[in-house]
């Protein structure tokens, strides 16, 4: 198995807050006797814009047997293709309003080989960001679902993905940047590999924002996965010193309130 996850954020700058769709995942392939280096996210494009000669991306992560996997992003691919017109502006939109139709592509594959006593269970994750952003649940039997903030499938959902996700975002009030997306996707993904044996290698993170998908460069790439295990460390030893040392707690806390009143201000 393994584990992919897409969070929903936005990329805010000077002048500029747009929806974006962050990708995630492991980069490892294990069989019973070997491992091997892997991509988990597709990029599926569409035809050139006759506007600006540039396709529309959309990102898809899978989880499960990856012979069938290929075979049904192939086939939702070329419908994607044939039913999202090139120069339509908002491709996240036609992933809700063509959700039916992708569970039935999904089922289909599933069902044929299924029928032929061959097991190939898996799970997907679709998404796109223009005016708007997208995350579709997709199963092998067919069911869909809208996912309001973020989606983990995988084995690492199971063994810590969804409670560091969850745990990390509770108190979380506002939409996440495309920077604290990144760092928090490298962190789980990390975390997750140092206990699941079927996730492993290096994160791979790719972003969809205007219709098209964006990757980091490396140097900054390498500089965020060092930050991402800064803070993980960081955070393991202020629980520590927190069991030794109660006064601890509410100097941290005093600290996190004098933070959130300082950025109140800065934003009034």
């Amino acid at each position: 198995m393994t584990i992919c996850l897409a969070i929903k954020c936005r990329k805010v700058a000077k002048n500029e807050d747009k929806p974006v769709v962050l990708f995630a995942s492991d980069t490892q392939e294990s069989s019973s006797y070997l491992k091997r280096s892997v991509t988990k996210i597709a990029e599926l494009e569409g035809e050139k814009s006759e506007k600006d000669g540039k396709p529309w991306t959309i990102l898809a992560a899978s989880a499960g047997d990856a012979l069938v996997i290929d075979e049904v992003v192939d086939d939702l691919w070329s419908f994607l293709r044939k039913q999202i017109h090139p120069d339509v502006e908002n491709p996240s939109g036609h992933l809700l309003l063509m959700r039916k139709e992708i569970g039935d592509i999904a089922y289909s594959t599933f069902k044929k080989y299924r029928d032929r006593n061959i097991k190939g269970n898996f799970e997907l994750l679709l998404g796109a960001a223009d005016e708007f952003s997208t995350i579709l649940y997709v199963t092998n039997e067919g069911k869909t679902q809208e996912l309001e903030k973020y989606g983990i499938i995988g084995s690492g959902r199971i063994t810590g993905g969804e409670l560091l996700m969850s745990e990390l975002l509770s108190e979380r009030k506002e939409t996440m940047t495309q920077q604290e997306a990144a760092n928090l996707a490298a962190l789980i993904v990390t975390t997750v590999g140092h206990i699941d044996l079927s996730v492993g290698g290096a994160p791979d993170i790719k972003i969809c924002r205007d219709r098209v998908v964006w990757v980091y460069k490396e140097q900054s790439f390498n500089e965020m996965l060092k930050s991402s295990e800064l803070k993980w460390n960081l955070l393991k030893r202020i629980w520590w010193r927190t069991q030794e040392d109660e006064a601890i707690v509410y100097k941290i806390k005093k600290m996190l309130s004098n933070y959130s009143e300082k950025k109140l201000r800065s934003k009034s």
